[in-house]
């Protein structure tokens, strides 16, 4: 990965706009590391966009490479959690299955570095559906944007057996959102299959309980408590309409 001189990242503002806006040297210098940040973050994200390993193939990125917005209310999962949300799912998956994660690309990436494995078998889809475009750069990234539930390719209308979704704010109105988009996504139940139902399964706000398990009926809380790289004051829980594998306390 190349590296970058600093030094030709100075923020430089001529003395009329300094001098118009009122600004102290203490804020201007502020002012100046945000935009040296924003800009090395940026730098740093096109490198890793075109970044591959040894083999030409596109090197297997971790969460961390995409810096949290916390005004878009993202808040990324631990690596702990990520990871033990994407078993919950590949535990119940097959060859047929097809995987729909919504507005949680942590929780992609864990799935993505666990099929690498070989412990679990290839799904016929894994599918991210994410509103911020930065992770087009993923294999199964499809656009979402809860305000238009539905608004997605007509190839996955009814086509998901595993669903696991992570609203992006702590509203009814988000939460009936989401599951319009999961009501839709998700494939009819075959009453020949050994499969009688669908997987859920939904992270968001303790306090939202009453709504979430109206809304994504049939499903319930679980004992499991997601947690987050920061520390949030709304306490998470895990929804699902099957048996978690809980084997630690994570």
């Amino acid at each position: 990965m190349p590296t970058h001189d600093t030094q030709d990242l100075t923020l430089v503002m001529p003395d009329d706009l300094e001098d118009e806006l009122g600004l102290s040297a203490d804020t201007l210098a502020a002012l100046q590391h945000f935009y040296l940040e924003q800009d090395i973050d940026l730098r740093a994200f096109e490198d890793l966009k075109s970044s591959t390993d040894e083999s030409g193939e596109r090197k297997l990125l971790s969460i961390s490479a995409f810096k949290e917005d916390w005004n878009a209310s993202q808040f990324w999962f631990t690596d702990d959690t990520a990871e033990f949300l994407a078993r919950q799912l590949l535990l119940h998956s097959t060859s047929e299955s097809s995987i729909a994660i919504i507005s949680a690309p942590s929780i992609f990436l864990q799935a993505q570095k666990l099929l690498l494995t070989g412990q679990y078998p290839l799904p016929t889809r894994l599918c991210l559906l994410e509103y911020d475009e930065r992770f087009d750069l993923l294999e199964g990234f499809v656009k979402y944007d809860f305000n238009d539930p539905t608004n997605l390719p007509a190839d996955m209308d009814g086509q998901f057996d595993l669903i696991v979704c992570d609203p992006a704010y702590h509203s009814e109105a988000c939460i009936v959102q989401y599951a319009k988009s999961c009501k839709w996504l998700t494939k009819a139940v075959d009453v020949k299959s050994d499969r009688s139902r669908s997987i859920k399964m939904v992270c968001t706000g303790e306090a939202l309980q009453d709504v979430v398990t109206e809304s994504f009926a049939p499903i319930s809380i679980t004992s499991f408590h997601p947690r987050h790289t920061v520390r949030l004051d709304n306490r998470y829980a895990c929804y699902a309409n099957f048996e978690l594998e809980i084997h630690q306390d994570l």
